[in-house]
């Protein structure tokens, strides 16, 4: 998404009063990133072209007019011993889980 502000101004246009928003993210703060920057590489989906983290993320939603109700953080996948390790980690640690999300809904402006 090239323009987030621009997309949750728009979807206002076809939310209601009983509308509730679910955005999730890439976390900036997300352990496995930092653990592979020595190996030169990261994981991450072509289409995302931004990490977040909880304040950011609020502070764009809150800009674009949407009022975030409830936040959550959720691991990764993998099926290996050592990611199932580090995502049993991170469901205690959800600062550094690899995603973040907000729920939402329309501001006061609507």
């Amino acid at each position: 998404m090239n323009n987030p502000f621009l997309a949750l101004q728009n979807i206002r246009s076809v939310a209601s009063k009983k509308t509730r928003f679910i955005v999730s993210v890439p976390n900036a703060y997300n352990i496995k990133g930092f653990l592979r920057v020595p190996l030169g590489y990261e994981i991450i989906h072509c289409d995302h072209v931004a990490f977040h983290s909880f304040y950011t993320l609020i502070n764009l939603l809150k800009r674009a007019d949407w009022e975030p109700e409830n936040h959550f953080a959720y691991p990764g996948g993998g099926t290996g011993f050592g990611a199932r390790a580090m995502n049993a980690v991170l469901r205690l640690l959800p600062g550094w889980a690899e995603g973040i999300g907000t729920i939402a809904r329309l501001g006061h402006a609507a």
